[in-house]
C-alpha cells in the first residue's frame, strides 16, 4: 500500500543519512542510487559541503515513452517487491508528470547527465569523466 511504500522512503533516506555522514567523516568513497527529492538532495548537498567532500551527480534521463514501457515490464515481474506498485502508474499520462516533476530538481556537485533512453551511452566516457575529475 501507499502508506508502506512512504515509510519505506523515508527510512531508507535515513539510513542514506546515517551512512554517507560516517562515509564522510571518514573520507571513503562510496555511491547513493536513487529517484532523490529536492529535499534530500539539499540535505546530501549541506553535508558535502560540511565535510569538503566531492560529488558527482549521474542523472540518467530518456525518452518518457520508452521508459514508461521498461518501467510496465519492470513492475509486471514477479520478483518485483510489491511496494513498489503502490502507486498505479500504468497511464503513460501520470507517469509523464511523475518523470517530468522529478526533473525539475536541482543536482549537485559535478553533473553529468546520461540519455538511456535505449542503454546506448558510452561507459567509456562516463569513466574519462569521472577520471577528468582526478585532475582538478
Amino acid at each position: 500500500n501507499r502508506e508502506e511504500n512512504l515509510r519505506l522512503s523515508i527510512t531508507t533516506f535515513e539510513l542514506f543519512k546515517y551512512l554517507a555522514t560516517e562515509l564522510m567523516k571518514k573520507e571513503i568513497s562510496f555511491i547513493l542510487e536513487s529517484n532523490f527529492r529536492e529535499h534530500e538532495l539539499r540535505y546530501l548537498e549541506v553535508i558535502t559541503k560540511e565535510y569538503n567532500y566531492q560529488a558527482i551527480s549521474f542523472v540518467f534521463h530518456g525518452e518518457i515513452p520508452i521508459l514508461h514501457q521498461r518501467f510496465m515490464a519492470r513492475i509486471a515481474s514477479a520478483t518485483r517487491n510489491k511496494v513498489h506498485q503502490a502507486v498505479d502508474l500504468s497511464d503513460l499520462a501520470a507517469f509523464t508528470n511523475l518523470i517530468t516533476t522529478s526533473r525539475e530538481v536541482n543536482y549537485f556537485g559535478n553533473i553529468y547527465q546520461v540519455d538511456a533512453t535505449n542503454f546506448n551511452f558510452a561507459y567509456n566516457d562516463i569513466i574519462k569523466f569521472i577520471n577528468s575529475l582526478d585532475n582538478n
